[in-house]
């Protein structure tokens, strides 16, 4: 059997799919999921095998998705589900070839080789004592690097059939599809993310191998990582050009800036372990690491219980244990507490409980949890370290004695029902009757804190909109060296560059600045000669301010036309979003800032004591968004600064507007203000008086559940379709069934505004559904304030071939459709799968005839109505079902009608004591019967 008939097998195909299964795949540019395509993998499997013999087969484009770790960035290639079983098969098909022929230096990729194994002998090698010069190299961008004309020159050295090597450039080479639909030849590299890959990698780097091991140093490689080994830094300089030879001639090169030449002693580190002279040893990255997994889990999964998030931890803390073999000390309160779930011996828990002082903990939830256990084996004396912990109360002495710790215990647990001023009093007098005058000294400290702190409670929001500041024309101070200085610390975010905004005819303009902001363009900008704009966030994604921009629509902007007294009344409502905001964050206790933005809203600010990382502000801001969607209602948007979207290589981010400048539309300075929104009369005092937070203040927040819950608050979506006026059934039937579909037409009529994204979904559903769903999408494009026919209608034309699938969406808006719900039951079919478009469906047949089917493969119109019938069943069966009522109901009349002639006739048969009568159409004969007679008309 040749080797493309071994590929292509169906067996050899089925048993790949029972392999790419395994990690639930995402779904490719088809929209076929992992389990839509294994419902239906025997058909499908067979198909494809069809295809592979008569050569009709082709690797669909592949979907290109980044993906980020740490503060590097990488494109992954995601495949249709077909594809991928060609690709396992063929991998399985290049191993079994290979995988004898690769160096024993070679650990990445193959079986029976791993990181773990590669650990161990380099270990091995490190503490042998024989090599002390260590050289580290690294492949720049390997894989996307590789030349296809190499490896097919290398490839065809072992494969003599044309048909295997073509398929194996089509499945690592194929074109990739944008986000707009656009196609882009591959040219150079090959996809990460196909099966393929690897083993490629490896072949193209069999050579290299063996030439590398014929160094006279010791080699090891794992993918495009290699660590050398040798006597002297002269052979560690002549492995490194012959490397640098070897590489470039396969299209290669070096990553000099990863590239590491030291002596052993001085260590380097490789694969999460940091080797030297002594060994191994776990890198400081690597715990980070784990931290960082950790805290993600606990922060991400806030709304989960306790037990729940931790079980996860214990996953993977057992993972990366299995992997960092060895003892080490535990590195923060989240692997503590992880730990102690994890242990079943009361003796064990004893132990490991008196370490329980060497980590701090800021999150309630572990304290609670932490305290059930100390309780259970009566260590009451960590309750009140972890009580003391919360409040960040500690004290430099240790409490033993029983009956004070039940004292400040009893004080403590009425603290949990009323955080009043009483009991911080009395507390305060307990740890000063135990001379812990440190720890008295930080709860007075609190209690001024709390007043100073008391919430402004407006219950006349007459009251603050009247000292509300509306702009003014002029700072309330001189701008001097002082004022510049404290305004660049606390509103300028990266150092490197800012950014002008002009306004031409109307329009807004940014215009980059690659250089370092100045005092002197900040005083330009204060005294109004420009406008200047600030990037938030920096490269490696940290941030020192988070701003909420809260702006009246753009549809109600335009409703208003310019009518000062119209604009003025919907800032009165912008006005109580933006308090109301800033109470959210008072019960959070982080106080905000506010400015008037000068013309359409308003900022509001929180300031950090120094850059944290974005991802820990994206969370407090989706919990805030959840809180208080329901106030913010259709007249506002708000708008995130720093938003969701990854910095990538080479791209600025948003930059904002920095407070005090000129507002072009109205002429007036921005504002600072007051927590009632009134003029702050001193801007220098403002600045002064602006806290700063730190992570841990955000992580406090991100660690407690959201004030709203998903299962007891679920949004309704206004089932009401007459604000879309005279729409096409089928387009009604989606819209009235799709509850997502409708929230986004709503919500583009609403607020006049869609994102990217939501416009691509609303074009992905009802572009399928005929050319009245084209009209339909222009219709809810016109609605926004940007909308251009020309622009609508390509991307209408670059539309995908099939619809977009229930699935995709979920994944798109995940809180979205879990607030308003995503429950719609379709007909399951092994060939199609679930989409908004199949509610078209069940209309009459030649409306449903206009829609495209969500199918995962191509159809003939045959197969097309026959499936489409398919779908249809339960229409056409209540269809007839309605008839078969109908006529019954008819039977029914026609039946009661004969029954009252019969009885006519019997009365008059009676009055004549006859059982016959003749007719003109011939002689009416009456028999007897059981129950009754029986009438028949005789010729």
């Amino acid at each position: 059997m040749s080797l493309y008939n071994k590929i292509i097998d169906l067996q050899k195909l089925n048993a790949a799919w029972g392999k790419a299964r395994v990690n639930k795949p995402s779904a490719g540019v088809d929209g076929v999921t992992w389990d839509m395509y294994d419902s239906a993998s025997a058909d499908a499997n067979k198909e494809l095998c069809q295809e592979l013999r008569n050569k009709t087969y082709e690797c669909k484009p592949v979907k290109l998705v980044t993906i980020y770790k740490e503060d590097k960035e990488r494109q992954i290639a995601l495949y249709c589900m077909r594809d991928k079983v060609v690709q396992q098969s063929l991998a399985e098909e290049l191993r079994r070839m290979y995988d004898g022929n690769f160096s024993t230096q070679t650990y990445a990729y193959r079986a029976n080789k791993s990181a773990l194994l590669a650990v161990a002998e380099i270990d091995k090698k490190t503490s042998a004592g024989k090599y002390t010069w260590v050289l580290k190299i690294d492949i720049r961008k390997f894989f996307d690097t590789m030349q296809w004309e190499i490896l097919e020159r290398i490839l065809r050295e072992k494969i003599r059939e044309d048909d295997v090597i073509n398929l194996i450039h089509m499945e690592s080479c194929s074109a990739s599809v944008d986000k707009d639909g656009e196609l882009t030849e591959k040219t150079l590299g090959i996809y990460q993310g196909s099966s393929i890959a690897p083993v490629l990698s490896n072949i193209y780097l069999m050579k290299f191998d063996y030439e590398m091991m014929k160094s006279g140093c010791y080699y090891l490689r794992y993918s495009d990582d290699m660590l050398l080994l040798g006597e002297t830094r002269e052979d560690m300089t002549e492995a490194f050009e012959k490397a640098q030879n070897l590489l470039s001639s396969l299209g290669l090169t070096i990553s000099e800036k990863k590239t590491i030449l030291t002596e052993l002693k001085n260590g380097v580190d490789f694969l999460g372990y940091h080797f030297d002279e002594n060994g191994k040893a776990i890198t400081a990255k690597a715990e980070q690491q784990l931290s960082g997994r950790l805290e993600t889990i606990w922060l991400m999964n806030r709304n989960e219980d306790c037990e729940v998030r931790l079980r996860k931890m214990s996953e993977v803390l057992n993972g990366w244990e299995q992997y960092f073999r060895g003892n080490r000390e535990i590195g923060d309160i989240l692997e503590y507490a992880t730990v102690v779930s994890m242990v079943r011996s009361q003796s064990e828990l004893m132990q490991i409980a008196d370490q329980r002082r060497h980590f701090t903990n800021i999150y309630q939830d572990i304290a609670t949890y932490l305290m059930k256990v100390w309780k259970d084996i009566s260590r009451f004396d960590l309750i009140l370290a972890e009580y003391e912990q919360l409040y960040g109360f500690c004290g430099s002495l240790e409490i033993k004695g029983e009956t004070e710790i039940a004292g400040l215990l009893k004080v403590y647990e009425d603290l949990e029902k009323e955080k009043s001023k009483d009991n911080f009093i009395e507390l305060m007098q307990l740890y000063s009757d135990l001379h812990q005058y440190d720890v008295a000294g930080k709860i007075s400290s609190y209690i001024e804190d709390m007043d100073a702190k008391k919430e402004v409670i407006h219950e006349n929001i007459g009251d603050v909109l009247k000292n509300a500041k509306s702009g003014s024309n002029s700072l309330h101070m001189p701008v001097t060296d002082e004022l510049i200085d404290k305004f660049m610390n606390l509103f300028v975010g990266r150092e490197d560059m800012y950014a002008l905004v002009d306004y031409v005819d109307g329009k807004k303009q940014v215009r980059d600045q690659m250089e370092p902001l100045t005092k002197d363009t900040i005083r330009k900008h204060l005294q109004g000669e420009c406008i200047v704009a600030s990037f938030n966030q920096r490269q490696n994604s940290t941030v020192k301010t988070m701003m909420i921009d809260l702006d009246i629509s753009k549809r109600v902007l335009i409703e208003c036309a310019g009518d000062k007294e119209k604009i003025g009344e919907y800032l009165k409502g912008a006005a109580v979003v933006a308090l109301e905001i800033g109470k959210w964050f008072h019960r959070k206790n982080i106080e905000v800032r506010y400015e008037f933005s000068g013309y359409r809203g308003y900022h509001i600010w929180i300031f950090f004591d120094k850059w944290i990382p974005t991802y820990y502000v994206n969370m407090l801001q989706d919990i805030l968004e959840k809180d208080i969607s329901d106030k913010v209602g259709n007249d506002f948007t708000l708008e995130f600064f720093p938003n969701k979207t990854k910095l990538k290589t080479g791209k600025n981010g948003q930059c904002i507007k920095l407070p005090l400048s000129i507002n072009s539309s109205a002429g007036v300075h921005s504002a600072l203000l007051n927590s009632d929104l009134s003029s702050c009369g001193n801007e220098l005092e403002w600045m002064d008086n602006s806290p700063r937070y730190t992570v841990n203040d955000v992580k406090k927040i991100l660690a407690v559940k959201s004030e709203q819950q998903d299962e007891s608050l679920k949004r309704v979506v206004d089932e009401d379709l007459q604000i879309f006026g005279d729409i096409p059934s089928n387009v009604s039937e989606i819209l009235g069934k799709c509850n997502l579909m409708r929230y986004l037409c709503r919500k583009a009529h609403d607020t006049g505004y869609l994102t990217h994204f939501e416009r691509l979904s609303v074009l992905y559903v009802f572009a399928h559904v005929g050319e009245e769903g084209q009209r339909f999408v222009h219709q809810i494009m016109s609605y926004t304030l940007n909308y251009k026919y020309n622009v609508t209608e390509r991307f209408i034309r670059k539309c995908p071939e099939k619809p977009v699938s229930c699935g995709k969406l979920r994944e798109q808006y995940k809180r979205v459709t879990a607030e308003i719900g995503c429950n719609c039951v379709f007909k399951r079919s092994q060939k199609c799968y679930p989409s908004p478009v199949l509610h078209a469906i069940s209309l009459s047949t030649d409306e449903a005839e206009q829609v495209t089917l969500p199918i995962s493969q191509t159809l003939t119109k045959e197969k097309s109505q026959s499936l489409a019938e398919e779908m249809n069943v339960h229409k056409k069966a209540q269809s007839l079902a309605v008839k078969i009522v109908e006529l019954k109901k008819q039977r029914r009349g026609i039946d009661n009608s004969v029954r009252k002639i019969e009885r006519e006739l019997e009365r008059i048969f009676d009055e004549q004591d006859t059982d016959s009568l003749e007719l003109e159409m011939g002689i009416l004969v009456r028999r007897k019967r059981e129950n009754g007679y029986e009438w028949l008309i005789e010729i």
